[in-house]
């Protein structure tokens, strides 16, 4: 694959998350009927980001969502999702006689992978320490997903699958200031173990849930600053700003890598405007 300097850039920008914790909530159902993927993007920072990355004969191209020059979530033309999330520090041990990767496999993996065996695959030729304080949710196509914890890879082996600020290896982990005992991932457990039907409606109802506003953190008041809902049979992605579910802006997947490369507040998405500071 080759790597040029405006890769290197938005590799960049995806690393910053490893040196944030971020409380983020993380959703993936995937039966014969529904392929959704629903996320809450938790933070201090309001200054939200959209930006999409056209492919080339060697890459697939990405559409990415972060916050000021972080991009925290990505989705590929294949329709392999990315999403990831802050947890304790703690040491990743596996691999360490292979190569030490910085965190490029997240761009690596975005821009070549489309399934989840990939995804493992390239993991798995490298030795990962920027992983020590964090997660990686990945969810293809096909309806497979899994999470990186470091040492650990965990698939999806219900109808769902969940994230949330703590190792699953490890339940007695998360982070300490007011996310564990993590009541987001055990509602929307509860939630999804009584659900009767599986649809956008009830990702949207789950995340409305489990937002979170003005939580005090060390770096401030965390806030759901933006939530997305992707639905890998149609291609269209749901963005909501500001945990605000009643007002959404749908984009087809497709249509947007065709407009070429594209960088904006996401608050210019929306026709309603939105005050950052709100």
């Amino acid at each position: 694959m080759k790597i040029t300097s405006k890769f290197i850039l938005i590799l960049s920008i995806i690393l910053l998350f490893i040196s944030e914790i971020f409380a983020c909530s993380g959703i993936y159902i995937s039966t014969s009927r529904v392929k959704l993927f629903g996320l809450n993007e938790d933070f201090y920072n309001y200054n939200t980001i959209y930006r999409t990355m056209h492919g080339s004969a060697s890459t697939y191209g990405i559409i990415g969502f972060g916050h000021s020059n972080s991009i925290q979530a990505i989705i590929n033309e294949k329709g392999l999702v990315y999403d990831g999330y802050g947890a304790p520090e703690k040491e990743v041990t596996i691999n360490r006689n292979l190569p030490a990767n910085d965190g490029s496999f997240i761009f690596q993996a975005m821009t070549s992978c489309e399934t989840v065996e990939e995804v493992i695959e390239l993991y798995d030729k490298y030795y990962h320490p920027w992983l020590s304080n964090g997660q990686a949710f990945f969810a293809d196509s096909y309806g497979n997903s899994i999470i990186i914890e470091g040492d650990e890879i965990i698939h999806k082996t219900k109808d769902y699958q969940i994230c949330t600020n703590f190792y699953q290896s490890d339940p007695e982990s998360g982070i300490p200031y007011g996310f564990y005992p993590c009541r987001r991932y055990s509602l929307i457990q509860s939630e999804l173990e009584n659900a009767d039907d599986y649809s956008l409606d009830l990702i949207k109802r789950l995340l409305d849930s489990v937002h979170v506003e003005n939580q005090k953190c060390p770096n401030g008041l965390n806030s759901t600053v933006y939530s997305l809902i992707i639905n890998q049979n149609t291609g269209e992605i749901h963005v909501y700003n500001l945990h605000d579910y009643e007002n959404e802006v749908v984009l087809n997947l497709k249509d947007e890598l065709k407009k070429g490369e594209q960088s904006m507040p996401l608050k210019s998405l929306f026709r309603t405007p939105y005050n950052v500071n709100e």
